[in-house]
């Protein structure tokens, strides 16, 4: 009974968030942890494991997750998000049923501990962990979490070394992947008086020095996680954010936990902190009284009845103390909450619920069946907010669009929306959100860099140095930099351009975009040794950027490195085969080697796979007229002419193409005649070989005096070391029209 009780938690918990697998990533953190993380496809290296366990990517220091990451990169790699997804649904799944069993055993109340397992498992609080890939951190450390508290069970039962061991390594395992776990040792403690009773007055000194391995573990995960915290920037400072306000914020956070827990709605990704809006909302003290007011209530409560029921007591403290790495004592962050803060500190809160629920009922003589369907019945009803909440996070816009709804001076929310929108198209939504978020919080530096590039890519120089001069002054850090550099080259200002990306790469080495723009400066000016320089660094960081080595096999080729050209494109062309790039390099290098059958077969390849722009297809309209092929021609030279802004000497090329074939299925001199007209017209009839052509076209369509007029013209154009050519022209026209040329001179 009690195995299947299980295997339908599992079941159940798997298929509640089944939905998931059809999610994207999302653009919230996503990019660090995962879609733009280069490090993940080397992580098993030597050089990736010590990555893993130094970095502070994310402001966190979590090398287990990091580690999890890769193994879902390699499995599913990054066209597959589904299966990313499936892992944080089974991890979570799997910490549901550990805590159930960690329960059962410390307990021995076995359909109260199921409870907790599925009042945690089916909570919409949950959902943030689960359902967000960058919380992969989150369901490790719950499932190492839960699994020391079953290691725990055991060894409190029959103390050993080899369970104490056990107790050991998942805590490690726990604080390596997120050291929110850094107050385990404090539950173990908690456990130790209730449910376990260890904890007696003779033996206080031998249970806190049982824990101090645990604790001295706590502390080293603690210390590197607030280094890696401190030097990525996410520390508030005292004079940013003063002690009592985070004291205040930690106050109505506790309590906003709280009622999140028995009534979750308006649940959203981001809840701004007051401490950061430009107009602080007048109802915080009133939150704040409420807040102090609910959190006594519930604490004296716990303590007059601790000794009739310490479960109450117990889960009280555990909820207050898991918490306070994430209350806000120390500031981490633009967020005054997080559901995702409440994934073991909920565990806490379930038990003093289900525990207390249960005596409650008793003391009402309220029976088991009917307490069994009540408690069900709450659960059902989660479950259906749970789901609800799943779906906000199916896309960037269902999720900002919700977080909006539901919350006030959201500008973290705006700013991101704007992104998603304008990545779909929408800039004039994308505007007005990037506003909203300025409205909100004036000096909120990324929605003034997004601002700032989208007035720049509309052509209004002014405002956008404006924005960037203004982002520069609240958070100089690489990515104004880079921006602003981007819009000083548009301006042909490449020495201020220069400045702005290398302080940007002064800030942040790895940028992948800084070393893009530098390269690009480099090579449109003509270094290409600097330009090859920051191409290798971004290879060293991505080995997959197919464009990094597009652009390595542009510089090689300039320099006729035709060998070593071919391996780097034929490199991208193994990461994009799908995209043309690669094979146009291929044809280049091609070209320059004097092979223009390999030339066509490598356009054809780019133009199959994501066609060629008009300059490509002009020059294997070209390649196909040397290799006798009118027919393809005839085809390249149409799409190279496709669109506005005629180049004249592809239309003369088509002109001739079409008078002059032997193929009938090519040969059409109406539509010779409208593109010769094009090539003389594109050039205000200023090429006296393009009026030859269009003479020939009228001559070819018996038109004689149009012949005769546009190569009369054309004589009197051509240079003088051409004007016989074009004269011995003229007589060719009169042989054809049969009429003298004397009489024509």
């Amino acid at each position: 009974m009690r195995a299947a009780a299980l295997l339908l938690l599992v079941l159940a918990t798997v298929g509640l968030y089944a939905r998931v697998v059809e999610h994207e990533f999302v653009s919230f953190d996503d990019p660090i942890y995962v879609t733009k993380n280069p490090h993940l496809d080397d992580a098993f290296t030597a050089d990736g494991l010590r990555w893993a366990f130094t970095t502070a990517r994310g402001a966190n220091w979590a090398p287990l997750t990091w580690l999890s990451h890769a193994l879902d990169y390699r499995w599913f790699g990054l066209e597959r998000p589904g299966g990313h997804h499936a892992t944080s649904v089974a991890l979570h799944a799997l910490t549901a049923l550990l805590f159930v069993v960690a329960f059962a055993r410390l307990t021995g109340a076995f359909w109260r501990s199921f409870f907790v397992g599925a009042l945690f498992a089916f909570h919409p609080l949950r959902v943030e962990s689960v359902a967000w890939v960058s919380e992969r951190k989150d369901v490790l450390c719950g499932l190492f979490f839960a699994a020391t508290l079953v290691a725990y069970a055991s060894y409190a039962r029959r103390p050993r070394p080899l369970a104490y061991a056990a107790v050991l390594v998942s805590y490690a395992l726990c604080l390596l992947s997120k050291s929110m776990g850094v107050t385990l040792p404090f539950v173990l403690l908690l456990l130790d008086i209730w449910p376990l009773g260890r904890a007696t007055k003779e033996r206080y000194g031998k249970l806190i020095l049982e824990k101090l391995p645990l604790i001295a573990l706590a502390l080293v995960a603690a210390t590197v996680t607030f280094i890696a915290q401190d030097r990525a920037g996410a520390v508030s400072s005292l004079h940013n954010l003063p002690l009592l306000e985070r004291v205040a914020n930690a106050t109505i956070g506790y309590a906003a936990y709280v009622h999140s827990t028995l009534w979750p709605t308006g649940l959203a990704c981001f809840y701004p902190h007051p401490s950061v809006l430009d107009a602080p909302h007048s109802w915080v003290g009133v939150r704040l009284l409420a807040a102090v007011g609910t959190l006594t209530l519930i604490t004296a409560v716990a303590i007059r009845v601790r000794r009739s029921e310490p479960s109450l007591l117990v889960g009280w403290l555990w909820f207050l103390g898991t918490l306070v790495p994430v209350i806000g004592f120390v500031q981490v962050g633009e967020q005054s909450t997080a559901d995702r803060y409440t994934y073991v500190p909920s565990i806490g809160l379930a038990l003093t619920l289900v525990w207390g629920g249960t005596r409650l009922a008793q003391r009402a003589r309220i029976g088991n069946a009917t307490l069994a369907v009540a408690g069900g019945a709450w659960i059902v009803a989660l479950a259906f907010v749970t789901v609800r909440q799943i779906d906000t996070w199916a896309t960037n816009t269902s999720l900002y669009e919700h977080a909006l709804a539901v919350t006030d001076g959201n500008f973290k929310a705006h700013n991101n929306l704007g992104l998603a929108l304008e990545r779909g198209g929408d800039i004039e939504a994308a505007e007005a959100h990037f506003v909203a978020a300025l409205e909100a919080r004036s000096n909120y530096a990324p929605a003034l860099i997004n601002l700032g590039r989208v007035v720049h890519e509309r052509g209004e120089f002014n405002r956008a140095r404006a924005l960037y001069t203004r982002a520069l002054e609240v958070a100089p850090n690489a990515s104004v930099h880079n921006n602003f550099g981007v819009l000083l080259l548009d301006r042909g200002d490449v020495g201020r351009a220069r400045e702005h990306f290398e302080r940007a790469l002064e800030l942040d080495a790895n940028s992948h975009d800084v070393l893009r723009n530098l390269a690009r400066l480099y090579a449109v000016g003509g270094n290409a040794d600097r330009a090859t320089e920051y191409l290798e660094r971004l290879l060293e960081l991505d080995q997959t950027d197919a464009w990094a080595w597009y652009e390595l096999g542009i510089q090689d080729s300039n320099k006729r490195r035709f060998d070593s050209a071919r391996r780097h494109f034929e490199r991208a062309t193994e990461l994009e085969p799908d995209a043309g790039r690669g094979w146009i390099g291929l044809a280049r290098v091609a070209l320059l080697e004097a092979r223009p059958t390999d030339a066509i077969r490598y356009f054809e390849e780019a133009g199959s796979r994501e066609g060629l722009s008009r300059q490509n297809s002009a020059k294997l309209a070209y390649l196909y007229l040397e290799h006798g092929d009118p027919t393809k021609a005839s085809d390249a030279f149409k799409v190279a002419l496709e669109g506005a802004g005629k180049n004249s000497a592809w239309a003369n090329e088509l002109a001739l193409l079409l008078t002059t074939s032997d193929d009938v299925s090519v040969r059409n001199l109406q539509r010779a005649l409208a593109w010769a007209r094009i090539s003389v017209t594109e050039t205000d009839e200023s090429n006296w070989e393009y009026m030859s052509t269009l003479a020939t076209v009228h001559a070819e369509l018996g038109n004689r005096a149009e012949a005769l007029h546009w190569q009369r013209k054309a004589v009197e154009l051509a240079p003088s070391d051409e004007r016989d050519a074009a004269v011995r022209r003229l007589r060719q026209l009169n042989i054809l029209l049969e009429k003298p040329a004397a009489e024509e001179r």
